[in-house]
C-alpha cells in the first residue's frame, strides 16, 4: 500500500514540476497597423531568383596579378525593388527595403555562399544599393537598403539595386554559388 501511494505522490509531483515548466514560457508577437501598405517585389515577384553571370576565378583576381584578394568584386547584375499596391497619398512616402542575410562573412559584409554541391569557396554575394554596383548595403542583422520614395498621389514605386560576386578569401576555388536574403519594407 505504501508503495502505491508512494507511485502517487511522485506521479503527481512529477506532472506539477512538468506543468510548472511548461507555464513559464512565453511568446511575444509583435507588429503595426500602418494606413499604408504596399506589396513588394523583386525583378517583378514576390519570391525572386537573381541570375548572376558565370564568371571565372580569374575575375576576382587583384588586376595585373594571379591572386584574388578580399573583397575584389565581377560579376554586376542590377535587380529591380518595386512596391505596388499602395495607398494613394497626397504626400510623398519614404520606404526602405531591409535586407536580413544567411551566412553573412563578417568581414566583407556579403551574403555566404549556401550551395550544397559543388559550392566554389571564398566567394559570396554582395548587394549594393544602387544599380552600379558602387554602394554596398553592409549586411549585419536586419540591414536598411536605400530609400524608396512613393511620390505624392502614386500607387507604385520601383528603385534599382545590384547584386556582384564578391572574394570573402584570398583564396577561391571555381564551383556554384547560391546565397539568400530575406527581405521587408519598412514605412517612415
Amino acid at each position: 500500500m505504501k508503495r502505491k501511494s508512494a507511485f502517487k505522490v511522485c506521479l503527481l509531483t512529477t506532472m506539477l514540476m512538468s506543468t510548472s515548466a511548461f507555464s513559464a514560457t512565453t511568446v511575444t508577437f509583435q507588429g503595426e497597423v500602418t494606413a499604408q501598405t504596399c506589396s513588394i517585389n523583386v525583378n517583378s515577384t514576390t519570391n525572386a531568383v537573381v541570375l548572376m553571370p558565370t564568371i571565372s576565378v580569374s575575375d576576382l583576381y587583384t588586376s595585373g596579378t594571379t591572386t584574388t584578394a578580399v573583397r575584389n568584386s565581377a560579376g554586376l547584375t542590377p535587380f529591380t525593388i518595386s512596391v505596388t499596391g499602395c495607398t494613394a497619398s497626397t504626400n510623398a512616402l519614404t520606404m526602405y527595403p531591409e535586407f536580413l542575410g544567411t551566412s553573412v562573412d563578417t568581414t566583407t559584409f556579403a551574403l555566404g555562399n549556401t550551395a550544397s554541391a559543388n559550392a566554389a569557396t571564398g566567394v559570396g554575394i554582395a548587394l549594393y544599393s544602387d544599380s552600379t554596383g558602387t554602394q554596398q548595403i553592409n549586411l549585419n542583422g536586419v540591414t536598411r537598403g536605400a530609400a524608396l520614395t512613393l511620390a505624392a498621389n502614386a500607387t507604385s514605386a520601383e528603385a534599382t539595386y545590384s547584386a556582384k560576386y564578391m572574394a570573402t578569401s584570398a583564396t577561391t576555388t571555381a564551383g556554384k554559388v547560391t546565397s539568400v536574403a530575406q527581405y521587408t519594407l519598412t514605412y517612415l
